[in-house]
């Protein structure tokens, strides 16, 4: 599919005269400025500006340590688990929780 096949196929599928660029941004994950520029040369609407203003990318980017590693060997389920929680959460779920457990069986 040619640039131009794009560009008319995006056009027909917006209706809109322009998209918010912060929110825009926000909704596809965070993207970097040259992804959003990119994506503004397929899709004309695509306002691009710089998202220099994002206090949540430089949180999200961020270089983490790597855990030690392990020498520990699960024989059957549930001999070592991995758990994680998260949160406080601003948006609360449909049950009214505001943190996220994850836990993870190491031997399944």
């Amino acid at each position: 599919m040619s640039n131009h096949e794009i560009t008319d196929l995006a056009s027909t599928s917006f209706s809109v005269n322009f998209v918010n660029n912060s929110l825009l941004h926000y909704r596809l994950g965070h993207p970097s400025d040259s992804l959003l520029k990119l994506l503004s040369h397929v899709i004309p609407q695509v306002l691009h500006e710089s998202n220099k203003n994002c206090s949540i990318c430089p949180l999200a980017k961020q270089h983490r340590l790597s855990f030690p590693h392990s020498t520990s060997i699960s024989t059957q389920p549930f001999d070592l688990i991995h758990c994680d929680i998260w949160g406080l959460f601003s948006t609360k779920s449909l049950s009214g929780s505001s943190y996220f457990l994850t836990i993870v069986d190491d031997h399944t």
